[in-house]
């Protein structure tokens, strides 16, 4: 039996994901009783590729990937993190920084670290709200690059490399903020700033694409049912498994891939890659 083809996205930067798609490559397997193979996706681009090509059965997709593989989406289950199932994106600079949101329009020559063109917490929300505030990429930034991962843009900034990054947060209160960089690079957290918070967007998701056969999509709907057992009955039916512990979720919950159709119009005009 030829495995189920899992793939992740870089976002957690690649040893943690590495790391944690073992894990859940083997409880993953072991729950369904078939092969599983887990791959990390070297960037959002190859991870759309990959999915567009039919070379995965399952994608872990960023919000702002879930759009472009629409085409391939059979079911989709957005990940619920702390009860929400809807995230910001915080702009980072360090914690001795002049920049604010108010002078940042003014500007000139600085240096941005960001996640991926895809990433919608390390990038695409960031954009929206500078276009809403007026300010322009173009002018403002004298240097802009993609480094793959949070854990590296927030890198670059607290070693001096970039004035300025963005990440994923699940609100903008302080503690959400604080935890995701907390998350990403442990005690150099305090050494970061927050810019600014930007409005909400929906979350990544587990997306079932049309390669997986209607067994796999059914053994899989298993494995993302997190609601808690309360016989002795459901808990042997469950599939527990190391991917809501990977992920960070809470639980799954199913969604039209129109919500990320709509996500990816409202965002078109953000878009842009830097010069």
């Amino acid at each position: 039996m030829n495995p189920i083809r899992v793939l992740f996205p870089p976002s957690l930067g690649m040893p943690k994901a590495h790391a944690r798609a073992e894990l859940v490559e083997s409880s993953v397997a072991q729950a369904l009783g078939r092969p599983v193979s887990v791959t990390v996706a070297r960037d959002y681009n190859e991870l759309i590729r990959s999915t567009l090509a039919r070379e995965a059965d399952v994608v872990w997709a960023p919000a702002g990937v879930c759009g472009r593989i629409s085409s391939m989406a059979k079911q989709v289950f957005r990940v619920v993190r702390q009860g929400r199932t809807q995230y910001r994106s915080a702009v980072i600079v360090r914690s001795n920084s002049k920049l604010t949101i108010d002078n940042l329009g003014a500007a000139r020559g600085v240096r941005a670290a960001w996640v991926d063109p895809h990433s919608l917490g390390g990038y695409i929300l960031a954009q929206e709200l500078f276009r809403r505030r007026g300010i322009n990429p173009a002018l403002v930034f004298g240097e802009q690059t993609f480094m793959g991962s949070h854990p590296e843009a927030l890198a670059a900034v607290t070693d001096g490399r970039a004035e300025l990054a963005a990440i994923t947060a699940w609100s903008g209160e302080d503690h959400d903020v604080r935890a995701a960089l907390t998350m990403h690079v442990g005690p150099l957290e305090s050494r970061l700033g927050v810019l600014a918070v930007t409005d909400e967007a929906p979350t990544d998701a587990i997306v079932l694409t049309y390669e997986l056969d209607a067994e796999g999509c059914a053994a899989f709907e298993k494995v993302l049912d997190t609601t808690p057992a309360t016989t002795p009955a459901m808990l042997q039916s469950k599939k527990r498994t190391m991917l809501p512990s990977a992920m960070g979720a809470d639980r799954y919950e199913p969604t039209s891939i129109d919500t990320y159709i709509q996500l990816q119009r409202r965002l078109s005009g953000s878009i842009a890659p830097p010069r």
